[in-house]
């Protein structure tokens, strides 16, 4: 299938061809797409493009252009200035006289006839300004059609102009059945399930991620001689930019971005890809990438551990078991309700790992798991807050190491590890400077709090038998020591109290920063983790920003009555 350049507006619709050499240039009223076969995705001109595959003469004339032209006009910017701009594109359609084929076609030319005529009568003329070229908005787009058997995935991708943004439009059509082809279709054709595409599909997208923000770690974010300086470390803005790039690895991940719903196909090899969004660093924000689902490998990995725990890889993720024989009966006392010798799922893990190892940094009773993955990157757990809360959730990649290749066990009383150049670096010292040395100022940051003063929600506690309802906030103190807190209010008479404590980021899921907390007040100490997805939207009424963020209750305390349901909270300037 032959690729074009394309300028292009989102618009109304044709009637389909009777034959691919023919150019119908009348109007008539779209039908709505079938919603469920068409998903349209932007994003910045950064991604990669699918290959042509190689169709026979029967199936070109099955997928053809609809729509096919290239020459060149005058773009006036002003009454005087203007430039020559160059166009050539080329819009499909699907020759088949089925209901699913016309609503695809309808579907097409709904996207793309205000391009196709104002290209036309910017050519007849010559000339067209600006202001009304802006209004198209797109400047390039290609399509491939790739086959497998019966089935056609014509995928079409298209550049913005003037912003650079990409939008990709997947269809898949079956010319055996006359039939569109779902997502669970396809899935089932590839021996999956909805389930396990997504998480291979969120994996692809966490590879890719930390492969490209690699040289960005390297350029602002620099090691000496490949250890982590204490220096940078406590640099505070050397902190928060490293928290940019776990938010941007957050938004990545979330469930709001990677589900079964994105746009899929078969490529020229019969392969499952995906059309996703990569949030990264840069001006723009995000990428729009086309991922092939990266599978979940057993490596069968295991931790030093003696009788103290034992990190297991099953078909369906990762496992941690602590015994209870190798803790001290403080450990026993202080965390009663703790189920030891029970098999908990370590949340947040998306790679495939080939080692790990146990360090006990800090006070000899806290240790972390390190987990070495394929891509030469290093994960933690931080096992003693799991412990607390009941929940155990991994922190990756741990910065400033990469292109590990092994752990290197030379070294009796510490854990080092050897890059693929040979050099030796110290793990722990790393860890050390990222679990300790961290600001405050890093979970406000992850929190968005240095935005609002608090997040709240009203929720119904149940008291005496009787719910009551209650405002809800979690905040920080604006004393020096900005310590975490959580007031629960009444909201008929503002009455009730306030428990001070920590929470501390330790890891992300599919929804949201996982954070660790530990509250006193007068009740006692109460403790839990929760995932939160901050966002920022355009409040059209006050006409600024708005902050929100979505809680998910994992384990422990539910301040927020979530039940493990999302709850928005509201963003307040107190």
């Amino acid at each position: 299938m032959r690729k074009k350049i394309v300028t292009f507006l989102m618009a109304t619709a044709l009637v389909l061809l009777c034959a691919c050499e023919n150019v119908i240039d009348v109007s008539v009223a779209p039908q709505d797409p079938i919603a469920s076969q068409e998903t349209n995705i932007s994003g910045t001109n950064d991604s990669q493009e699918p290959d042509s595959n190689t169709v026979n003469e029967g199936e070109q004339n099955q997928v053809c252009d609809r729509w096919a032209d290239s020459g060149s006009f005058k773009m006036y910017t002003s009454e005087e200035d203007s430039f020559d701009f160059y166009f050539d594109y080329s819009i499909p359609q699907i020759v088949d006289d089925t209901e699913d084929a016309k609503a695809i076609n309808d579907s097409i030319a709904s996207l793309f006839e205000d391009m196709h005529n104002t290209m036309q009568r910017a050519s007849k003329e010559g000339e067209i300004t600006v202001e009304e070229f802006e209004d198209t908005e797109w400047f390039q787009t290609n399509y491939d059609c790739y086959w497998n058997e019966s089935i056609a995935s014509i995928v079409i991708y298209s550049t913005g102009y003037f912003d650079s943004e990409t939008e990709y439009i997947v269809y898949n059509y079956d010319f055996a059945t006359g039939k569109q082809v779902s997502n669970e279709e396809l899935f089932a054709l590839k021996d999956t399930n909805s389930d396990k595409f997504v998480e291979d599909l969120r994996r692809a997208a966490v590879y890719s991620l930390d492969r490209e923000m690699q040289d960005f770690f390297k350029s602002e974010m620099p090691l000496v001689e490949d250890e982590i300086c204490y220096a940078d470390v406590m640099d505070e803005d050397v902190q928060l930019m490293y928290g940019d790039y776990l938010q941007a690895r957050a938004k990545t991940i979330n469930q709001d971005n990677i589900n079964e719903k994105v746009p899929v196909y078969l490529d020229e090899n019969g392969e499952l890809q995906a059309i996703t969004h990569l949030y990264n660093m840069s001006m723009y924000g995000e990428v729009t990438n086309v991922l092939s689902p990266k599978a979940w490998v057993n490596n069968d990995v295991k931790a030093w551990s003696g009788d103290i725990l034992d990190v297991l890889s099953k078909d369906d993720g990762m496992y941690l078991i602590i015994y209870r024989e190798g803790w001290s009966d403080e450990v026993h006392d202080e965390f009663p309700t703790f189920e030891f010798a029970k098999e908990y799922k370590i949340d947040g893990l998306y790679k495939n790992y080939i080692d790990a190892r146990i360090s006990w940094v800090g006070n000899g009773k806290q240790p972390y798991i390190l987990l070495l993955s394929d891509d030469g990157t290093i994960s933690y757990v931080d096992v003693w807050e799991g412990i607390a809360s009941g929940y155990f959730c991994a922190v990756e990649p741990l910065w400033g190491l990469e292109n590990i290749k092994a752990f290197n066990d030379d070294f009796e009383y510490r854990i080092v590890a050897e890059t693929n150049d040979g050099k030796l670096v110290d793990v722990e010292d790393s860890l050390y400077m990222m679990v300790y040395c961290r600001y405050v100022d890093f979970e406000k940051r992850m929190l968005n709090l240095g935005n609002v003063e608090s997040y709240f929600a009203t929720v119904n506690h149940e008291v005496s038998g009787q719910a009551v309802e209650y405002k809800e906030m979690i905040g920080f103190t604006k004393d020096q020591y900005h310590l975490f807190e959580r007031k629960s209010l009444r909201t008929d008479d503002n009455e009730g109290g306030s428990e001070l404590g920590y929470i501390t980021f330790n890891g992300m899921n599919e929804k949201g920063m996982v954070f660790y907390f530990s509250l006193v007040g007068e009740e006692g100490e109460v403790r839990g983790s929760m995932a939160i997805n901050v966002c920022s939207f355009w409040d059209n009424d006050s006409s600024d920003f708005v902050d929100e963020a979505e809680v998910f209750w994992l384990s422990g305390l539910d301040i927020f009555e979530s039940k493990g349901n999302g709850v928005m909270l509201k963003g307040s300037v107190e």
